[in-house]
């Protein structure tokens, strides 16, 4: 009677011995794939300084001209950015990123010479492009299985920016037009959260199929100063501010 349960019993533990196995095989056997980039997926809140240094009532609304037009209104800043990482030093990686962002926020138009309000739509776009150094200090991940990876990254940053009305492209009452752009400099800190321990098998199908080593969401924080390095003649559009987003190596 007790035959067959102890052959089963026997069966059972042989089968469970082979998949501990076959586990352990497929963990040491798996090798990543080469990896030399990363990409991020950002977003996070802007309010450009453009009434920065500007005295109270500088405008004929009692306040600056972007508080008097958006009501100094805080918007969302969308940015996508590419990393090429050519160097492994000690403790991570050295590499340079270009990032691209978008901006866009809109409020009712001035009736001309008053502070009431039309049907007219007006609008300001921020494009800021950015060139960065780039420091990510994964060698707690790498060599401590610590899932965090702090970063740094400084550069240089262009913003693009347009002025829009009911005809397009805003015109000053001096035939000027509402669009130009500002250089300046970025600085930015922040911590990655590696996601690979939490579903490993999951990671190395990632990795196997499209090449993705890494995933991480991340917290950032930056100061931006883009005012044209100073000049008087360039309008002010840094900001210092946080950004939450989604990076994928590969």
């Amino acid at each position: 009677m007790r035959t067959p349960w102890c052959f089963l019993a026997v069966a059972l533990a042989l089968a469970s011995t082979e998949a501990v196995a076959q586990t352990t095989i497929t963990q040491e056997t798996h090798t990543s794939s080469p990896q030399r980039f990363a990409f991020e997926l950002r977003f996070g809140p802007y309010d450009p300084n453009v009434d920065e240094g500007m005295p109270s009532g500088s405008t004929a609304c009692g306040s600056g001209p972007y508080d008097a037009v958006f009501n100094d209104e805080t918007g969302l800043m969308t940015e996508l950015e590419l990393d090429w990482q050519p160097l492994d030093i000690f403790v991570g990686s050295l590499g340079i990123a270009g990032s691209f962002g978008m901006f866009h926020v809109t409020n009712k138009a001035f009736e001309e010479g008053s502070c009431t309000r039309s049907n007219d739509e007006t609008g300001l776009w921020v494009l800021p492009l950015n060139l960065l150094a780039v420091v990510r200090f994964d060698i707690l991940a790498e060599r401590w299985s610590v899932p965090i990876v702090p970063y740094f990254k400084a550069g240089l940053s262009y913003a693009i920016w347009v002025a829009t009305d009911a005809d397009g492209i805003s015109t000053a009452d001096d035939g000027s037009r509402g669009y130009g752009g500002s250089f300046g400099l970025r600085l930015a800190g922040g911590l990655m959260l590696l996601l690979d321990w939490i579903e490993p098998r999951a990671a190395r199908t990632f990795d196997n199929e499209f090449g993705v080593n890494h995933s991480y969401i991340f917290f950032e924080y930056y100061w931006a100063w883009v005012d044209g390095f100073g000049s008087g003649n360039r309008m002010n559009v840094g900001d210092d501010s946080w950004v939450l987003g989604l990076a994928l190596e590969f």
